[in-house]
């Protein structure tokens, strides 16, 4: 019974550490998303150029490099 319970507390330890960290690398990927926006010259924005999964046109973009490579 020991050895049960302890693999279910590691069990969920390791989750909601993953969990954690996924949610800290979507607020940096957002701050750097914004950073480079905020950053970018205006006669030449960065979201002219910079595809993310919101995009609309994403997934031809990655079809069209994966087919260059």
């Amino acid at each position: 019974m020991g050895t049960s319970s302890s693999s279910m507390l590691s069990l969920l330890s390791i989750i909601l550490l993953l969990s954690l960290s996924w949610a800290a690398s979507d607020s940096v990927h957002g701050a750097f998303l914004q950073c480079l926006s905020t950053h970018s010259q205006s006669s030449h924005p960065i979201s002219a150029v910079l595809y993310t999964l919101d995009n609309s046109s994403y997934s031809s973009v990655l079809e069209s490099y994966i087919r260059n490579l």
